[in-house]
């Protein structure tokens, strides 16, 4: 399966769970995150939600009754980042108990493993991804014409 060589042997750190359900359960909510990505596929790097997924689960499959439980299954599920405005609900699920200090922790350490990785929490002068239009792009030169 492609999805899966791509996390196995071409060492992806970040992808993007899906809108649809597998068996029922949305795949920003579904188990196999974890179970399969994580631990099969040895994944230790980000997931995020798709544009309106977090908002799929209350208004599309109505899998949850509010954003509040949407988010707090989410980040249960192992997803980091979201592309919907997520902190309202983040937040008013730490403040109910539907989530934990460390179930944040435990999604943002993903997140911060892969920055890490790229040099987004150091000086410009030390990564070399930095410098990247900086100049004239060296496919755009005479050479490679």
């Amino acid at each position: 399966m492609p999805f899966r060589r791509g996390i196995e042997e071409g060492g992806s750190r970040a992808f993007m769970a899906s809108y649809n359900k597998v068996n029922g359960v949305p795949r920003a909510v579904n188990p196999i995150l974890e179970t399969v990505a994580r631990r099969e596929w040895d994944n230790d790097g980000i997931i995020c939600t798709d544009g309106g997924a977090m908002r799929q689960l209350v208004t599309e499959h109505k899998y949850f009754p509010d954003f509040e439980h949407a988010a707090a299954a989410v980040v249960r599920a192992g997803i980091g980042q979201f592309l919907d405005d997520y902190r309202e609900p983040v937040n008013a699920a730490l403040k109910d108990g539907l989530l934990t200090e460390g179930d944040v922790d435990k999604v943002l350490r993903t997140d911060f493993r892969v920055m890490i990785r790229l040099g987004l929490l150091d000086p410009p002068s030390m990564v070399s991804y930095s410098r990247i239009g900086e100049g004239p792009e060296p496919w755009l030169s005479d050479e490679h014409r």
